[in-house]
């Protein structure tokens, strides 16, 4: 791995190759990513990320995932093998509202070109997967001090196989909230709904998760 950094940290650069065991990698990845092929080794990522504000930007990303022989787009043994890669932009902007109140609006948007037949992952008979993935998120931070609320709407496609902390094939909304306590602690709450957007062919309907999480954070 290799990481760079510009003049005062704002602008960052990362670059990581990863080596992926034959039985899987390390991080989440979809079907029908497979890692069995000699030429799936070794993934790449990249990153190029500026924190400079200009004007009410706060940040602007571009990252780029590359995995080599990694996409069995008709199913593992099917013969058909070739490289899934996918580029993610991000952006996020922040305006003063009052007092030590702050709206942030951020948007991620990523596109995956090589996607697997939708008969492969069982969200149609025919044609290909949606590469599409985006999401747009509205921050009230410091609501009152120390106190901060977020929503996220999300839409991620059926061919999109990357995403650690979404399903694909979903719309997604959550809501958030933040507790900061003191530089040591941490008080986190989410609240997330999801929903297929494409039903799958071996499912009776659409597949509706909704789950939540509450997380304390001490830090010594």
């Amino acid at each position: 791995m290799w990481v760079g950094g510009g003049v005062g940290g704002i602008r960052n650069t990362t670059a990581i190759a990863q080596y992926n065991y034959a039985q899987g990698a390390t991080q989440p990845r979809s079907a029908p990513l497979d890692f069995s092929e000699d030429g799936s080794r070794v993934s790449y990522f990249a990153s190029v990320e500026n924190t400079q504000k200009a004007g009410p930007i706060v940040q602007r990303t571009v990252d780029i995932n590359w995995l080599p022989s990694a996409l069995h787009s008709e199913g593992v043994g099917s013969g058909i093998v070739t490289d899934y890669w996918a580029v993610v932009g991000r952006l996020a902007v922040q305006w003063p509202i009052r007092g030590s109140l702050n709206f942030m609006l951020g948007g991620e948007l990523g596109y995956a070109p090589n996607v697997p037949k939708r008969s492969t992952i069982r969200t149609g008979a025919s044609g290909n997967a949606d590469g599409l993935a985006a999401q747009v998120t509205f921050n009230f931070i410091d609501i009152v001090p120390q106190h901060s609320l977020g929503f996220a709407l999300a839409r991620i496609g059926d061919g999109w196989l990357l995403t650690p902390s979404f399903n694909d094939n979903a719309y997604v909304a959550e809501v958030r909230y933040k507790w900061v306590i003191d530089k040591n602690q941490t008080i986190e709450v989410r609240m997330r709904y999801s929903e297929d957007i494409r039903q799958r062919t071996n499912a009776s309907q659409k597949r509706q998760d909704l789950d939540s999480f509450l997380r304390y954070t001490y830090r010594f």
